[in-house]
């Protein structure tokens, strides 16, 4: 869900609308005795140390307002960041990193019920618990409100279902609808029937609400824009999945107007039965538009461009596609009942993190005057919106400011100190780190950040710093490392997309060569372990780095810091236990896998048992056997080009000269492929690049977030080209013409390299082609591709052999380890290894969050939600503002306390929960 493109200079990667307030650490550092500087610009420190603020206001900036002010319909951190404040969560994070009820009660979580359960809707300390079946209750207090604080209605559980039947409902556009159908029992079945059956005559214009709540009918071959509303639809559909629900079944839907293909038919040719006949051509329409009343003429639309048949038509109901989706047993996922105010959750499988997913906004109650009323979803707010977070928006002038006010019916509003934020408008105006500056020195914003004394706002380090970064000059300053924001990853392609248009004479064949040595195992293990990672990372963390020591942000695992800890054993944080697996199968120190080590850099040794002279000696046979193009002149001339997708600067320039120039006899030519104008973006959706960068965020508090993204048809399969593979592989049915990838290996690959589980048929290593039968899934249901044991595409058998290899492992674990979460943590982290290091299907590259952060900031650290994932971290209510800024000394004991804290609710899940209201039930 959260993918990250990153394709700029890394330093305006980093810069963010907000100041990172979650430092996992603040480092001792002794006060200096404060000067009195006295600057041409800005305030004198002393004064400022001194400086009072009023600690119910808060300033921001923003320059774009909302593009939705739906909150379950977009999934930008951007638009959820303003949102968040508004519209109540199911569920929440609290500041020590606890889960507890929003609009839902604290539940089993709740003082009243023990506080032991480290769960909202299911008891954590029973022996039996069932992790694929959740119960909540909405609380009674949980009211929508006008924006002029006015009550409208309670809370209701069916608000929930408004939420499925929008988010479900493909033609609300919604961007979130993943995160229910991935999880949520029959959802996928809701969504594929209710899509279908409520597609709008009008459907260009989804939040139409003439149309949008209408299902098209067709009565005497004629459409009719007006049918049965959503609701009825919605609940029809959830009584027939449910008369299914002992032993599952399927559903039969027509797709009467879906997008794509409509069969036209002319009154004027009759068939034998005295129906009209089908015309021979189908009209390939995105939209039907309408229907004249008198002419019977339609009206479509086609990329942009309205079109009118010529001649008099008619479409038949009955001449339309059935289709047929199986049900699984168990009903419909969702579960709600107003008059006992509960909602359960039913689940596609166990899934212990299933908590962490419910802190999305996407999960959020949705009022039918959100949707009904058109404007709020088509973002703009109406006058007579309602609002059931802890703030109201009180002011909505887009070209000047936005006020938000505490919400008097929030039910934690004895909670919220800052009691008005006020956003102005800075568009068109300079967003610098010293505009940032001057702006908290005049009183108009709480924090400000400095970015390094050779980058961003000099003046400001300077005065702020100085030259000693490990004792600034100014004690208000606090020095951390934030909370991981997201893990940056190489991506190796292996299908570019210019394979797809043979003559196209400048790029074809060299993707194809590119991409099909991507394909040898050797290859990657050869780029992985041989590209020195630290020249391009450094410049996030040069200022802090050790000479001839690898870059402090350098990641060695994909799953990023924080995401997901264990609570039965110390809150032990999952990259732990990565560390002392992948160390344990290597044979390397542990600390090589954290940040700021180096497992990959000359270790092929340790990882495939391969000194770097023999990965190339593969390497080159492998192109001369499969007649790879390679550099025809100049100093790389013989070794294949692979591309690699930026922008480019001096530190990716560093990295790039550093593997094409110092390893002996290297095959492989790692060029700069920098996009032209704004191709960039259009190049890397058409998946038209060879190697190219990416970030992850985490969905969810599990490892499983991130490491299903790289199944072969997970999150990244348009990155890395797994769907297209497959797909080709269909075609081609054995036929090598039609399948470009073919390739052969090297008897040494398939000899050492086939996953385990897997053999070459009949023993027989004479030649690439006779692999065993293998499957690769197809993510669709029980269907699978069928890899023939004759086809001459080894190279790909292979590379889907280890992908299906690893998702196998991945998949086992998932479903068969949700009690055990320290087994669950091992197990992941053995087939995130063999991801990484066996088969280097992906290369870790950074984590994004700056190595060390410098920030004057009123806001108190750590005073909101303490969550990388979710959308808790956009809920501001409880943030404190601190009356005077903060030295150094005064904020490490305050971190020494939180810490403390969450040490001794780790032991003892009941401490602090009695008479705390955010675990009142």
């Amino acid at each position: 869900m959260k993918n990250i493109e990153n394709n700029k200079n890394l330093r305006s990667f980093l810069k963010s609308k907000s100041m990172p307030l979650l430092l996992i650490s603040t480092l001792t550092i002794s006060a200096s005795s404060l000067a009195v500087v006295s600057c041409n610009d800005g305030i004198a420190l002393s004064k400022l140390a001194n400086r009072s603020i009023d600690t119910s206001v808060r300033h921001l900036t923003f320059e774009t307002p909302p593009t939705s002010w739906n909150p379950v319909h977009n999934n930008d951190g951007g638009t959820t960041s303003y949102l968040a404040d508004l519209f109540a969560g199911a569920l929440s994070v609290d500041q020590f990193g606890r889960i507890y009820g929003d609009a839902f009660e604290s539940g089993y979580a709740s003082a009243e019920k023990g506080g032991k359960s480290i769960y909202v809707g299911n008891d954590s300390s029973d022996e039996t618990i069932d992790l694929s079946h959740w119960t909540y209750t909405v609380r009674d207090n949980a009211y929508w409100s006008h924006a002029n604080g006015q009550k409208v209605r309670k809370v209701k559980a069916s608000d929930w279902d408004n939420t499925a039947m929008y988010v479900l409902n493909l033609n609300s556009q919604s961007a979130v609808y993943n995160l229910w159908t991935a999880f949520i029992l029959n959802t996928d079945v809701m969504q594929t029937v209710l899509s279908a059956k409520m597609s709008a005559l009008n459907a260009n214009k989804p939040f139409d609400s003439n149309n949008y709540y209408k299902a098209p009918v067709v009565e005497n071959n004629e459409l009719k824009s007006e049918g049965t509303p959503l609701k009825e639809v919605y609940y029809d559909i959830v009584r027939e999945i449910n008369s299914m629900k002992e032993n599952g079944g399927t559903i039969k839907y027509n797709e009467v107007y879906a997008t794509g293909s409509v069969v036209v038919y002319d009154p004027n040719t009759l068939g034998t039965d005295g129906k009209p006949v089908a015309n021979s051509k189908i009209l390939d329409m995105d939209y039907v538009l309408e229907q004249d009343p008198e002419t019977k003429e339609i009206t479509w639309e086609k990329d942009g461009q309205r079109y009118t048949n010529l001649k008099p038509v008619k479409l038949e109901k009955d001449a339309t596609l059935e289709q047929e989706i199986s049900v699984s047993a168990g009903g419909y996922g969702l579960i709600t009942n107003d008059e006992t105010r509960s909602v359960e959750f039913k689940l596609k499988k166990e899934a212990p993190y299933f908590e962490t997913l419910l802190t999305y906004i996407a999960f959020s109650p949705l009022a039918e005057e959100i949707v009904k009323g058109g404007k709020l979803a088509d973002g703009q707010p109406s006058e007579t919106g309602v609002y059931s977070g802890a703030y109201l928006p009180t002011k909505l002038d887009f070209t000047k400011e936005m006020i938000y006010e505490a919400n008097p019916n929030y039910y934690f509003r004895n909670l919220t100190t800052i009691t008005k934020q006020i956003y102005t408008n800075v568009a068109g105006a300079s967003t610098s780190s010293e505009t940032a500056r001057l702006q908290f020195e005049k009183g108009e914003r709480e924090a400000f950040g400095l970015s390094g004394a050779t980058s961003g706002d000099k003046k400001g380090w300077a005065k702020y710093i100085g030259s000693d970064s490990e004792n600034p000059i100014f004690p208000g300053v606090q020095v951390g490392r934030p909370i991981s924001a997201s893990s940056e990853i190489i991506i190796y392609n292996y299908y570019n997309g210019y394979i797809d248009n043979p003559n196209d004479e400048e790029h074809y064949d060299t993707a194809l060569s590119a991409s099909k040595l991507l394909q040898l195992p050797e290859a990657r293990a050869f780029i992985s372990t041989g590209i020195d990672r630290s020249r391009y990372i450094k410049q996030l963390s040069e200022e802090f780095d050790t000479p001839g020591t690898p870059s402090k942000n350098i990641i060695n695992l994909y799953t990023s810091q924080t995401t997901a800890t264990n609570a039965v054993d110390q809150n032990k944080d999952y990259v732990e236990y990565f560390h002392e697996q992948a160390s344990q199968i290597s044979g390397l120190d542990s600390n090589d896998f954290a940040q700021g080590g180096d497992a990959f850099l000359n270790q092929s040794k340790a990882h495939v048992n391969k000194e770097q002279s023999e990965l190339i000696d593969t390497i080159k046979e492998y192109i001369k056997i499969n007649n790879l193009k390679t550099v025809e002149s100049g100093e790389y001339k013989g070794r294949v080009r692979i591309g690699f997708l930026n922008g480019g600067d001096p530190y990716l320039n560093s990295m790039l000269d550093q593997f094409n120039s110092s390893i002996p006899n290297n095959p492989i030519y790692l060029e700069l492929d920098k996009p032209v104008g704004d191709e960039g973006n259009a190049r890397v959706r058409a998946s038209k690049w060879d190697i190219y960068t990416a970030g992850w965020l985490p969905d969810y508090a599990d490892p499983y977030t991130y490491l299903s993204t790289t199944f072969i048809k997970g999150d990244y399969t348009d990155r890395f080209g797994g769907e297209r593979i497959l797909n080709k592989l269909k075609e081609a049915k054995g036929d090598i013409t039609k399948y470009p990838l073919a390739a052969k290996l090297p008897s040494s690959t398939y000899e050492k390299a086939i996953p385990e589980g897997y053999t070459i048929a009949n023993n027989d290593t004479s030649t690439a082609n006779q692999f065993a039968t293998m499957f690769a899934t197809s993510g669709e249901g029980n269907k699978v591709t069928e890899i023939s044991r004759n086809a001459p595409d080894s190279a790909t058998q292979l590379l889907l052999a280890e992908f299906k290899a690893y998702e196998d492992n991945v998949k086992a674990t998932d479903l068969g380890e949700v009690h055990n979460i320290t087994k669950r943590y091992n197990e992941f982290s053995k087939a995130e290894y063999d991801l990484l290091y066996k088969y280097f299907l992906i290369l870790p590259l950074y984590n994004s969050a700056a190595y060390r952060s410098y920030s004057v900031n009123y806001i108190r650290n750590q005073s909101g939600s303490y969550a990388t994932y979710g959308s808790s971290s956009d809920r501001t209510f409880l943030y404190k503002l601190n009356e005077k800024l903060w030295s150094r000394s005064q904020n490490r004991v305050w971190i020494n306390f939180l810490n403390g804290e969450r040490a001794r609710m780790a032991a003892d899940p009941t401490y602090k929960k009695e008479g705390n209201s955010l675990f009142i039930k």
